[in-house]
């Protein structure tokens, strides 16, 4: 959760995402990105219910991944 939540904070940083300035913004008391976790938790719990739901549709979810990682 820690490299996913840093990694989206920086991508939000330097402006690769939608709505960049939600994403990037740093909480003043705890002094971390707690927009980026949020987002972070909320993609985990997604795929992990698409798991839950169907094996077959988590492997072609990751499974295109791989290939769009291949194609960037």
């Amino acid at each position: 959760m820690t490299r996913s939540t840093r990694m989206t904070y920086a991508f939000a940083r330097d402006g690769g995402l939608p709505l960049s300035h939600t994403f990037s913004r740093i909480h003043p008391t705890l002094n971390l990105p707690l927009n980026a976790l949020y987002l972070t938790v909320s993609l985990v719990v997604i795929f992990g219910c698409i798991f839950l739901g169907s094996d077959s549709a988590f492997n072609a979810i990751i499974s295109a991944s791989v290939v769009a990682l291949g194609v960037s």
